[in-house]
């Protein structure tokens, strides 16, 4: 049971990631709307324009992407919660010593 909250958990991580760096460019980006279906961010950077990456810094998303992200994200928090409802309850004054590895 313990290695499938590892391999549960460990996606969800990876999942999460994902989901936390399109949001953070949501935060530190600053965005104008292109057409009603896209926005366009550019981050707050201050170093030179790589001739060879023009584009770095800068993002295009659509609100079906935004839409996307958003189911996503809820859908996350739904299976980890899932994930921890079948964890064991523990009575923490007599049981919690006895399962951690390092009393």
């Amino acid at each position: 049971m313990i290695i499938y909250f590892q391999v549960g958990l460990s996606d969800k991580v990876i999942e999460i990631n994902k989901i936390r760096a399109l949001r953070n460019k949501f935060s530190h980006y600053c965005w104008s709307r292109i057409t009603d279906e896209k926005i366009f961010g550019t981050g707050f950077i201050s170093k030179q324009i790589n001739p060879k990456k023009p584009n770095e810094g800068s993002i295009e998303i659509s609100n079906l992407d935004i839409e996307e992200l958003y189911k996503k994200a809820y859908k996350v928090v739904n299976e980890l919660e899932e994930i921890l409802q079948k964890l064991p309850e523990l009575i923490e004054d007599k049981e919690l010593k006895n399962k951690l590895k390092y009393k």
